[in-house]
């Protein structure tokens, strides 16, 4: 690895590692635009991350637990893998596979977009449609349409029980239903 981002990380990966383990877990959807392919970024509670390419896996689960994320049936689809820091409201993915580094601002709980890479189109959204706590347990679940949320989201409690389901078109709640 680079030995300026091997520096990064050292100094980062104690800098609010908390925030990138309860905040940020979970998978994002994007477009590449550049090499046309939908993709998939992962994270997960130990700062690992990876960037899978092919439409065809962004419906399948991937295991997140604290033994590792890379439960990938095929892993020609791995375009990056590595560790993630955050500082700030910037996360910090440091790949292992290719040594790039890429920097990718944090919108909210749902919204991420790349602001420096060599590979991956600057100001590209990630789309977050499958968030979990830090215990493994899910926090949502939904789609999206045209960068806005859209149709059915399931919202869970830290236990892993329902806690809402809000129906969405164009980003605005049209239906909302509360579970005990």
């Amino acid at each position: 690895m680079n030995r300026h981002y091997l520096l990064i990380l050292l100094i980062l990966i104690n800098v609010n590692t908390l925030k990138a383990q309860n905040n940020l877990l979970g998978d994002y959807m994007f477009y590449d635009s550049i090499r046309h392919n939908d993709c998939r970024l992962i994270i997960d509670p130990e700062n690992n991350f990876c960037i899978i390419k092919d439409e065809s896996i962004l419906n399948n689960p991937v295991i997140i637990n604290s033994d590792t994320i890379y439960h990938v049936e095929d892993f020609s689809k791995v375009i990056f893998a590595g560790k993630y820091v955050i500082q700030s409201d910037v996360l910090y993915l440091i790949d292992n596979i290719a040594d790039i580094m890429f920097q990718i601002l944090i919108i909210d709980d749902y919204k991420l977009k790349f602001v420096s890479n060599n590979y991956f189109k600057q100001g590209t959204l990630l789309l977050c449609y499958h968030k979990y706590y830090s215990n493994g347990n899910d926090k949502y679940d939904g789609s999206w349409e045209n960068n806005k949320k859209s149709g059915k989201w399931i919202f869970y409690n830290l236990d892993g029980s329902k806690s809402k389901c809000v129906y969405y078109q164009n980003d605005s709640i049209t239906n909302q239903i509360e579970y005990d």
